[in-house]
């Protein structure tokens, strides 16, 4: 029964219906297909009755199918052995038809179509599209009570309205009551908006078929008056072809309503016919409005020249691929729109999208390809690229100016590179703010910038460098909850491009050993106020380490004394026993501070210490061999000890020393998770220890010393 029911729905359905089973070859290309099942429908559509038809190949049926300039087999067959479903319009040449047909498969080998013979409405559509009819204007002038005041304009052979019959009448006088009702409607509306109105209507007198279109454009006069000036055009061939579609083109309307793009119809002069939803939920307007709306009244006032240039180009028949303008949204915002437009003699349809999102990633993308994401300055592509514009003979003299910033490698090391980058931000804000605007600065290395000067003198680079250097000096920078300020310095040179011969190369090159000339000694000073920044930083952190680091120097020192050191070699042990924990500023407190032994990663992050005072030190030429002795100060005698594993001798001797006296002053100094050993106990563990992590010669040696017996030893 069910079945029976089927089979009579599709053979009383309108749509002509078709099952049908593929052939393949021996490759299994679809080479032919047979006809299983049609309906009435399909019959009248195609002319081919079932009793012929019916178990028989489509080749034999339509000898000339596989000559057609449409492979129909090719395509039947993707969706048969594929799945899925495809709709297409296509003439069938043989049948000299146009059809409209949707395909599907209810399993593999077989599909399914349903046809619509759209031969009419295509050339209905043509024929309407290609009919020219002499537009006919009629032009007046209204005040606000409908009394026309003004014919600009009225065409000859305007058949139901003469030039006599209008002036000094009014419009109530001269139209239908009904037809009378829309213009008032469109009057007063147009007062209300400010805007133009648009009003399409059929021509009054009985058995004219003709359709027109009004433009009411709303003014004041001098005297404050509401006037309005009414122009009136055909639009017939319009209307029909709208009609036509309305009528015949389901699919069409179908395909506006379900359509994600903007799909829209207009005149050449830019006059909406048609638009789907699509734009409504876009821009904000209602459809009705965006309808009497014209093309060009919501695009960007920065678009119009462009966009009146497709329009001229359309008007030309020229389709329109890939344009970009901006739409205003009914909120005032814009939309970047990307068109495909096709003109067909006096229309032109439209398919849209918007492409806002992927404009601002672009402009996002283009920004940072441009741009340093940290500085927000230009970066070393865009200096390249500017280079290259600038470099030309109108714009000499070009001068440059180098700038690298002093002691970022240390302040990196010992507070982590988030000072390090604000050390950079700032240097960037102090350039902007010396800098004019129309000048390039750039950051083209991890602490190098450039700026880029047309039209400027050596002598004049070298005054904005130098008031370049004092921002710098009166500009500090804040790192942290350790340090309150450090700061900010940086090194300049500059040079000047007076000539075309001259190779910029060599001008950046002259600036360049400019500035490192200058960097040796200010970069020397600048490091050395970091140290001392740093050592004030750790001693806030950690309050006790600079007690012991006091003993741990003084007792080095009376080694040092007792080994025959020079003056010179005594300084050297003193502070590399003061700084030798310099490095823990790169730990957490948490580690340093721990009441508890060390997990193995802690362990392992506190072993880190040694290489950050060695990094911190070693970039400060004068303290270089200081940094090797904190290096190795905690290697074993017996080669157990860290960073290298260094063994007996091959341990530097001042490290030896450095060990020795720092594990006494830890131990007879309290800590975060113990109490300080007296100073016997201390002696024990060095006695107990000598051999394996001491030197033993030169733990004998300081467990003689004076200064400890006698308690002679101060900070």
């Amino acid at each position: 029964m069910e079945r029976e029911f089927y089979q009579a729905v599709i053979e009383d359905a309108p749509m002509g219906y078709a099952c049908h089973r593929l052939i393949c070859d021996d490759l299994g290309r679809p080479s032919d297909y047979v006809f299983l099942e049609v309906n009435s429908a399909f019959e009248e559509l195609t002319g081919l009755k079932r009793e012929k038809i019916l178990e028989h190949r489509v080749t034999e049926i339509i000898p000339g199918i596989q000559k057609t300039s449409f492979d129909w087999i090719a395509c039947f067959g993707e969706v048969a052995l594929g799945g899925g479903n495809k709709t297409l319009k296509e003439y069938m040449e043989p049948l000299q038809k146009w059809y409209h047909l949707f395909i599907s498969s209810p399993e593999e080998g077989t599909f399914v179509t349903w046809v619509q013979d759209i031969s009419g409405l295509a050339q209905d559509a043509a024929d309407k599209a290609v009919l020219q009819t002499t537009i006919n204007g009629l032009i007046i002038e209204v005040d606000h009570q409908y009394m026309m005041q003004n014919i600009i304009v009225v065409p000859e052979n305007w058949g139901f309205l003469s030039k006599e019959s209008l002036l000094g009448g009014a419009l109530q006088d001269i139209l239908p009551d009904d037809l009378f009702k829309l213009f008032r409607v469109a009057i007063d509306g147009s007062i209300l908006s400010g805007e133009r109105e648009v009003l399409r209507f059929q021509a009054p007198q009985p058995y004219d078929g003709r359709w027109f279109l009004a433009e009411i454009f709303p003014y004041q006069t001098i005297q404050g008056e509401h006037r309005f000036i009414i122009s009136v055009r055909e639009i017939t061939q319009y209307q029909r072809l709208a009609q036509a579609l309305a009528e015949k083109s389901f699919d069409l309307e179908m395909f506006f309503n379900v359509n994600l793009d903007l799909l829209c119809i207009t005149d050449l002069k830019g006059n909406f016919l048609k638009v789907n939803a699509s734009w409504e939920e876009l821009l904000g307007y209602p459809l009705q409005k965006i309808e009497k709306m014209n093309f060009l009244d919501l695009v960007h006032p920065e678009d119009l020249e462009a966009t009146l240039g497709t329009i001229a180009q359309l008007a030309n028949q020229e389709k329109v691929m890939n344009f970009v303008n901006r739409y205003r949204c009914q909120d005032g915002t814009y939309k970047f729109i990307e068109w495909r437009s096709y003109p067909y003699h006096d229309l032109i349809y439209a398919a849209a999208r918007d492409i806002s999102d992927w404009k601002e990633r672009e402009e996002k993308i283009t920004y940072l390809s441009f741009h340093d994401q940290l500085t927000g300055l230009y970066n070393r592509m865009f200096y390249v690229a500017e280079l290259h514009r600038l470099d030309q003979e109108r714009n000499l003299p070009i001068s440059l100016i180098m700038a690298d910033v002093n002691g970022l490698k240390m302040t990196n090391d010992a507070f982590g590179h988030q000072a390090g980058d604000q050390i950079l931000i700032r240097t960037a804000e102090v350039l902007r703010k010396v800098c004019r605007q129309d000048e390039i600065i750039a950051r083209i290395g991890g602490d190098e910038f450039v700026i880029l000067l047309p039209h400027t003198s050596d002598l004049d680079a070298e005054k904005l460098a130098r008031r370049i250097k004092d921002e710098m000096r009166r500009t500090k920078v804040e790192i942290g909850d350790l340090v309150d300020q450090i700061d900010l310095s940086v090194s300049l040179g500059w040079a000047a491009k007076t000539s075309p011969e001259e190779d910029f190369h060599q001008v950046f090159k002259k600036a360049e050993r400019d500035m490192y000339h200058r960097k040796m000694e200010e970069s020397r000073s600048m490091k050395e106020k970091t140290v001392q920044t740093i050592v004030q930083a750790f001693y806030r952190r950690y309050p006790k380490e600079k007690k012991q680091a006091e003993i741990v120097g003084l007792l080095c020192e009376a080694m040092g004394k007792k080994l025959g050191f020079s003056p010179v070699e005594l300084g050297e042990l003193k502070m590399a026993g003061r700084y030798h924990d310099l490095g823990k500023i790169i730990l957490k407190g948490d580690i340093v501070n721990s009441p508890e032994r060390f997990s193995r990663t802690e362990w392992t992050e506190m072993q880190r210490h040694v290489e950050a005072g060695y990094r911190i030190l070693s970039s400060v030429t004068e303290l270089a061999q200081l940094a090797k002795y904190i290096f190795h100060h905690h290697e074993r005698w017996d080669g157990t000890g860290y960073p290298n594993g260094l063994k007996g001798e091959e341990i530097p001797l001042q490290s030896r020393i450095i060990s020795i006296a720092d594990a006494y002053a830890s131990m007879t100094t309290e800590q975060y998770f113990r109490r300080a050993m007296e100073v016997g106990e201390a002696y024990d563990e060095i006695k107990k220890n000598a051999g394996s992590q001491f030197d033993p010669d030169l733990a004998e040696l300081f467990l003689l010393l004076n200064e400890i017996k006698n308690g002679s030893l101060r900070s």
